[in-house]
């Protein structure tokens, strides 16, 4: 069973794409950040099992860059978060796996997995 444990909104951000050794903007665009984790029922001790966590990165942008072809081999995210003590932090995610199909026409948004460590998660959890 998947959930979703915190939501992350950002206003604005910007997406890019690497290909071969140069970095190309792809769009700015909004963002939800959702903390999730995959878990488990244990029936036998009668609890769950955290299988693993993750960050998802659902991208919502009016149109991407042109300059975008089958030789993209990274995507990352960059945005900034409003954190509870009223601070805004940078948070910048390098690889971002692709959950939807890719299409370069598309407009609309885009969903991406990010794959993260515990402490990652909960320091998102905690302070956004």
């Amino acid at each position: 069973m998947e959930k979703t444990t915190k939501s992350i909104f950002i206003d604005s951000g910007t997406l890019y794409v690497v290909r071969g050794e140069s970095r190309y903007k792809l769009a700015d665009c909004k963002a939800r950040i959702e903390v999730c984790k995959s878990v488990s029922k244990l029936p036998m001790i009668g609890g769950t099992k955290v299988d693993r966590r993750y960050l998802t990165v659902l991208v919502t942008f009016d149109n991407l860059a042109s300059n975008i072809d089958e030789r993209v081999s990274l995507v990352q995210f960059r945005g900034e978060a409003l954190r509870q003590d009223g601070f805004i932090e940078e948070l910048f995610f390098n690889r971002c796996l692709l959950m939807s199909e890719w299409d370069p026409e598309m407009k609309g948004e885009c969903k991406f997995e990010v794959q993260c460590t515990t402490e990652e998660a909960r320091k998102l959890i905690n302070e956004f």
